[in-house]
């Protein structure tokens, strides 16, 4: 049994096919077959099951493989890390998804410090929303995200699969054009909402789903548009044309709000704050890369906030 077997194993588990892991790890398919039959044989059981119609699927004795696979590279990154921890040389690559309100926000002082203490660490980085950030990490896209509001109690498809930890929690505004009637005040009811269009991101965004709910208490939201874009929802907000929501984390030294073109509310009868925080795959081990980065994000947050 071998390092790059144990690879295999697990890069054919998360793609669902043996070409596609061969194009990932950048090998030849029919090699990678070989070392799976190898493996098997070896192992005296079967661990996938192959079929055109749904790809290549783990065995129940697969599944188990492919979790002690996990462990033991988990300890083998964590031997080779051992004298690059003690020299402070860092390196590898990092790759990280979060969402908007993050990135605009206490990231790029994150990314700054951290830069700064390991220069040779590369880091690889997209903006998305909660959901299709909690769908990377769950399909291995990604080393760790950072989403709003995680919670995995209630949910079958990421129960024991993911862990997330609490970084901060926020509280949630309406926000609007200083020209709009309602930029004197101080708040705002879900009730007197229902009467204007709003902006809000769309359903990738936990926060679609947090206004959406929360406004159908009380009748039918009027939604103008939805997008992902940050900036333009900002943009069309300042104009007037609706009421959007943010989160005081994204709101912090935003230059719309700094120069009075859009004026924040509170939402009365709204007590529950947004959350956001970082998740990894359960079983997954934490690189010390990784480790670094989120103590310098909780530094940030410290500082900030």
């Amino acid at each position: 049994m071998r390092i790059e077997q144990l690879i295999y194993l697990i890069e054919i588990a998360k793609n669902g096919s043996i070409s596609a892991a061969a194009e990932q790890l950048h090998i030849s398919q029919p090699g990678i077959s070989q070392a799976i039959d190898s493996l098997e044989e070896e192992m005296n059981t079967k661990l996938f099951q192959r079929s055109k119609k749904f790809g290549t699927r783990p065995t129940e004795d697969g599944k188990k493989a492919i979790k002690i696979a996990k462990e033991i590279l988990g300890k083998f990154d964590e031997l080779k890390e051992v004298s690059t921890v003690e020299s402070d040389q860092l390196t590898g690559t990092l790759s990280i998804s979060v969402i908007p309100s993050v990135c605009m926000s206490v990231l790029p002082k994150t990314l700054a410090v951290f830069k700064n203490m390991f220069p040779l660490v590369k880091i690889d980085l997209s903006v998305q929303g909660s959901l299709q950030i909690e769908n990377d990490v769950l399909n291995g896209k990604i080393d760790m995200g950072i989403i709003s509001n995680g919670n995995y109690e209630q949910n079958e498809d990421y129960l024991g699969k993911l862990t997330f930890e609490k970084l901060h929690d926020f509280n949630t505004f309406a926000c609007v054009g200083q020209q709009s009637p309602l930029s004197r005040n101080d708040s705002i009811s879900p009730e007197e909402i229902l009467n204007y269009p709003i902006v809000i991101p769309n359903s990738d965004f936990k926060m679609y789903h947090k206004i959406t709910k929360l406004l159908k208490k009380y009748g039918e939201p009027n939604i103008l548009f939805t997008t992902g874009n940050t900036e333009v929802s900002k943009r069309i907000i300042a104009e007037g044309l609706g009421i959007g929501f943010y989160t005081d984390l994204e709101l912090k030294n935003d230059p719309y709000v700094l120069t009075g073109k859009i004026i924040p509310m509170r939402i009365s009868g709204e007590e529950t704050p947004s959350t956001f925080g970082w998740i990894k795959l359960k079983d997954q081990y934490l690189s010390t890369t990784s480790r670094e980065f989120i103590k310098v994000l909780k530094s940030a947050i410290f500082v900030d906030f």
